[in-house]
């Protein structure tokens, strides 16, 4: 990996992630194997992919939050690029990150319920 904008110490650190990002690919490679009709496959992201991912910048994490008529959040944790000036979009933006993120799982998002405060 050639990125001269990476610290030393995030060289090192991806470089010792690498066993573990090894076997998870090579994991979804076998999953492939005994599914050849599958082309996509939903999984939790492991530990090391986050982190990976953190070291090389090319995600953020948000939180998108709809707030329900009675005054309760739903709030969902969603990836995006680095960069989004996501404390400016306009509320149909929002409006829409949030859906698109929830899709048809809209029952994933129950766990996330949290009352008003007082």
């Amino acid at each position: 990996m050639d990125r001269p904008d990476l610290t030393p110490n995030k060289r090192r650190r991806l470089q010792e992630l690498q066993g573990s990002l090894d076997r998870i690919r090579q994991a979804d490679a076998n999953y492939f194997s005994r599914f050849p009709g599958r082309r996509h496959r939903i999984r939790v992201a492991a530990d090391a992919e986050i982190e990976e991912a953190k070291l090389l910048g090319t995600e953020q994490h948000y939180i998108a939050v709809y707030r329900m008529p009675d005054g309760n959040c739903w709030r969902m944790l969603i990836t995006g690029p680095p960069n989004a000036d996501v404390e400016s979009f306009p509320e149909w933006r929002a409006k829409r990150t949030f859906w698109n993120n929830a899709g048809d799982h809209g029952f994933l998002l129950l766990s996330h319920v949290e009352g008003k405060s007082e």
